[in-house]
C-alpha cells in the first residue's frame, strides 16, 4: 500500500460521489433519545440520511411525533439534501402525524437545507451533546505522547498522515467488520509500527472504556483529527474538553466550529505539516483549563440553540417549561441510546404520553 499517493482510493471516492450523490441508505445501529413524551420529541443521529426515522414513524403511528435528526457526516451536498427531502416527503405522506427538523453541524449545511428544502434546519453542532463532566482536565496527568489520535480505522480518517509524529498514540475502533481481519487495518498498523496502538494487546483488539480513553488523551500534548470530510467528530470535543489542543487538516463537516487560534492549529494534509503542528503545540504548552473554557463557550452556544429548538416544539404543544431545566436530569453522553427497534417500541409503551393516549393516566 502506497500511503502517500492513494490514487486508487481517491478515484473510487470520486466515482462514488459523482454516481451516487444521493445514497442515503443506513443500516447501522438503531439509536434514539426521548427528549420529551408530551409532546413526543425524538432525537436521532444518522450519517447523512433519515436513518431509522421510517421505522420509528411506523411504530409511533397514529400518535403525533416530532423528530430531530442530526448528522455524523457532511451534508454539504445538494444531491444528498435533495434526496433527503424526497425521502422525508415519502414518509410524511404515509405518516402525516410526524414532523421533522434537522440539526446541522455546519452553517453552510443549514443554508443548503434552507435554500433547497422546506425542512426547518438549525445550526446545532453534534458536539454540544457531549457530557462535559465526563471529559474534565486531568491536571496531574503525565505527558507521555506527543499526540494521540482517537479514530476508527477507516480510510477517510487518514491516520497515515500521522506518520512523522514521533511519540504517537492511537486509540481506534473497527470501521467495518472485524478489525483483526481487516487488511487495511493490518497494513496501517505495520506502516505506523512506531505508534502505540492502545487497543491492542498481543495482537488482540480490546475496546477501551471511556475512562481509559480519557486518561490516554490527557497524557498527550495534542489531539489529532486528520480527515478531509466527515461530521463534527466527537473526538474533537473530547480532546478540547479535556484541555488538549488540536492539530487538524482543512475539513468539511463542521468540526471547525470548535476551533480558534488558542485551541487548534490547522495544517496542510501532509505528514510533515502534521508533525510540525504537533511540535508547535508542544512548544507552546497552552493552559489546559483555558483550552477547556474556550470550548465550553462554543458548547454553551450550540446547546442553547438546541434548547431553543426543543422549547419551540414544546410551546406548540402547550408546554412552556424550558428544556434547559430538564437537561441535567435527563441528558446522557451524546444524547443517544443504541438499541434494537423493539426497545424503542418498549420505551413508547412505558412513556406517560402513551399511557395518556390509551386513557390509562
Amino acid at each position: 500500500m502506497n500511503i502517500y499517493t492513494p490514487i486508487r482510493r481517491k478515484l473510487r471516492n470520486w466515482y462514488r460521489r459523482i454516481l451516487y450523490p444521493s445514497s442515503l441508505q443506513y443500516e447501522g445501529p438503531f439509536n434514539f433519545f426521548l427528549v420529551d413524551d408530551n409532546p413526543l420529541i425524538v432525537l436521532t443521529f444518522t450519517p447523512c440520511g433519515l436513518g431509522h426515522v421510517k421505522t420509528m414513524a411506523e411504530k409511533v403511528s397514529p400518535r403525533y411525533c416530532h423528530f430531530l435528526v442530526g448528522f455524523w457526516w457532511s451534508m454539504k451536498d445538494a444531491g444528498r439534501v435533495d434526496a433527503f427531502q424526497r425521502k422525508w416527503k415519502k414518509i410524511q405522506r404515509k405518516h402525516p402525524n410526524v414532523d421533522l427538523q434537522v440539526l446541522c453541524n455546519a452553517k453552510s449545511e443549514q443554508e443548503l437545507f434552507r435554500s433547497r428544502t422546506d425542512i426547518n434546519a438549525h445550526h446545532v453542532n453534534q458536539n454540544c451533546m457531549i457530557d462535559e463532566g465526563s471529559w474534565e482536565v486531568m491536571a496531574n496527568a503525565k505527558k507521555e505522547y506527543d499526540a494521540v489520535y482517537n479514530a476508527r480505522v477507516g480510510e477517510y480518517k487518514r491516520i497515515e498522515l500521522a506518520y512523522e509524529v514521533k511519540k504517537l498514540a492511537i486509540i481506534t475502533a473497527p470501521h467495518q467488520g472485524n478489525i483483526e481481519e481487516d487488511e487495511y487495518a493490518k497494513e496501517l498498523r505495520e506502516y505506523l509500527s512506531h505508534a502505540k496502538w492502545l487497543n491492542f494487546e498481543q495482537e488482540r483488539y480490546r475496546r477501551l472504556p471511556r475512562e481509559e480513553v480519557h486518561e490516554h488523551v490527557s497524557r498527550a500534548h495534542t489531539g489529532l483529527i486528520l480527515s478531509g470530510t466527515e461530521g463534527a467528530c466527537y473526538s474533537v470535543g473530547e480532546y478540547l474538553l479535556s484541555g488538549i489542543p488540536v492539530v487538524s487538516t482543512p475539513s468539511e463537516g463542521g468540526r471547525d466550529v470548535w476551533f480558534n487560534s488558542e485551541t487548534c492549529i490547522v495544517v496542510n494534509d501532509t505528514p510533515e505539516a502534521v508533525a510540525e503542528g504537533v511540535r508547535e503545540w508542544k512548544r507552546r504548552s497552552p493552559d489546559p483549563h483555558h483550552v477547556r473554557e474556550e470550548t465550553l463557550k462554543v458548547l454553551d452556544k450550540h446547546r442553547n440553540k438546541f434548547f431553543s429548538v426543543v422549547n419551540n416544539i414544546r410551546k406548540k404543544g402547550g408546554k412552556n417549561r424550558s428544556f434547559k431545566y430538564d437537561w441535567i436530569e435527563r441528558s446522557i453522553n451524546k444524547m443517544r441510546v443504541i438499541c434494537e427497534p423493539e426497545d424503542f417500541e418498549g420505551m413508547l409503551e412505558k412513556s406517560k404520553f402513551d399511557k395518556r393516549a390509551r386513557g390509562e393516566a
